[in-house]
């Protein structure tokens, strides 16, 4: 299995989303099922992370779960090796694009807006507007790490980073 980047935001969102049993959901997650009965409390300030559309898991994989309490989830295994599968946002996921566009903008301004444009998936003119602030809701817009988003693993961003900061 490989690691999960955000293992309480997908114990959350387990919890909140699914029958799963607490057990299913910390041995996934690779947390305690203590912390999970914690993680659910509606004072819980983690945020959720969807675990379906980071492929992580398959609909099909909670629900056979869902219907088999001693079966334990088994992580999606990509179905297309060495091509590309194109990502579908959310509409939150989009708005968080905003977010992250800022951080960019912000933290590595040298980097230019067709550079952040294909790396976040988005369109150039995102980031135009996002830079020269023209966007309409530009001030409900926070600087957002893409990796704290969900947007791009940790390594992902240390490779572009690293090819175009130098």
């Amino acid at each position: 299995m490989s690691k999960i980047l955000m293992k309480k935001g997908t114990a959350v969102w387990l919890a909140r989303n699914t029958k799963l049993s607490d057990f299913q959901i910390a041995s996934f997650c690779g947390v305690h099922e203590l912390e999970v009965e914690m993680l659910k409390s509606s004072d819980n300030k983690t945020v959720p992370s969807n675990p379906i559309s980071s492929f992580l898991l398959s609909e099909e994989e909670i629900e056979r779960c869902e219907k088999n309490p001693s079966s334990m989830l088994k992580e999606s295994e990509l179905p297309i090796v060495g091509k590309k599968i194109r990502k579908t946002k959310s509409s939150a996921k989009k708005n968080e694009v905003f977010n992250a566009i800022l951080w960019f903008v912000e933290n590595y301004s040298s980097l230019g807006d067709s550079v952040i444009a294909k790396f976040l998936g988005c369109g150039k003119t995102y980031v135009e507007q996002v830079r020269s602030k023209e966007m309409k809701d530009f001030d409900s817009i926070i600087p957002k790490h893409p990796v704290m988003l969900g947007l791009c693993s940790q390594d992902e961003l240390d490779q572009l980073l690293s090819k175009k900061i130098k």
